[in-house]
């Protein structure tokens, strides 16, 4: 297995130009047969409080579905950790779609063939 590890400095308050630059790297990576890339946390947003909370995807978002395709073209696996935005009543019982949302420092496990196969929501 032949794995390649990004690490970039992510544009702060950019994610479509942070978008933009996984999915160059992801090129880059395939084209040297690369199986599996990984990208730092909070890629898409950067590291600040303000980036963060304003840059949040949600799981069944487009921008998830856009790297699981380009994944399944590419035929490259990919870690990435994103902000992601997670309505507070997914966390409770009550599924009251007026909630606010909670952001999470999140990782994703992307793979060609199956898109999001585990993600995990990082609580320390």
């Amino acid at each position: 297995m032949k794995v390649a590890v990004a690490q970039l400095a992510c544009r702060q308050n950019q994610p479509l130009e942070n978008y933009r630059r996984a999915a160059d790297w992801m090129s880059r990576a395939a084209s040297n047969r690369v199986d599996l890339i990984v990208f730092p946390e909070l890629f898409n947003t950067g590291c600040t409080a303000d980036a963060i909370s304003s840059g949040g995807i949600e799981k069944n978002g487009a921008e998830l579905a856009e790297l699981c395709d380009l994944s399944a073209k590419l035929k490259i696996a990919v870690i990435i950790g994103l902000a992601e935005q997670v309505r507070s009543a997914e966390n409770s019982a009550a599924a009251d779609p007026a909630a606010e949302t909670d952001i999470f420092n999140s990782c994703f496990f992307i793979t060609p063939d199956s898109g999001v196969i585990q993600s995990y929501r990082k609580t320390h």
